[in-house]
């Protein structure tokens, strides 16, 4: 073997390259997975559940609009906001979701502030749905736990060689910035 790199040194420096590449690529596929098993603890803990309090928003929020509708606002800006949350996973857009959600719902609140003519029951259940929306939106946006752990998996997966790996795909979703 000592013989055959010392009169092929192009064999000899592929054989390095491909080492390093080799020990480059799997470490970072370790660390990629321990970070994405991080995320997806946290995501679907018992104790302050990402996943369930994505689906309680989400509820929230399609009650709100409902009622909010029924009062005679517009809220198709809201409805299709509200589909494209998907609660289901921390590596969508839930994150971007969320912020459109909020933006819209925020409008449509102060449509229905401005509402007259509405009966006052009606118009106090669409604001209890607002305000439990924004109360969920505030446990989310101080998730620490889940929030530090996406950070951290999606700076990894940004950098090389896992943006290589991954082709920038599968970014986890991160509620505080």
């Amino acid at each position: 073997m000592k013989k055959f790199f010392k009169y092929n040194v192009g064999a000899a420096i592929g054989a390095l390259v491909l080492i390093i590449a080799l020990a480059l690529f799997g470490g970072m596929n370790r660390t990629v997975a321990s970070y994405s098993g991080k995320v997806d603890r946290a995501f679907d803990s018992s104790s302050g559940s990402v996943s369930l309090d994505l689906k309680k928003y989400k509820d929230y929020a399609v009650s709100f609009s409902a009622k909010a509708k029924a009062a005679g606002c517009a809220t198709s800006a809201l409805d299709e906001s509200v589909g494209k949350l998907d609660a289901g996973s921390a590596y969508t857009d839930s994150d971007r979701a969320l912020e459109a959600i909020s933006s819209a719902a925020a409008v449509v609140y102060g449509e229905l502030e401005a509402k007259s003519g509405i009966g006052e029951d009606q118009k106090r259940s669409a604001k209890s749905d607002y305000y439990e929306m924004t109360s969920t939106a505030d446990r989310l946006l101080k998730n620490d736990a889940y929030n530090n752990a996406a950070k951290k998996y999606n700076k990894a997966v940004s950098s090389f060689p896992a943006n290589i790996l991954t082709f920038g795909r599968h970014r986890a979703a991160v509620f505080n910035k």
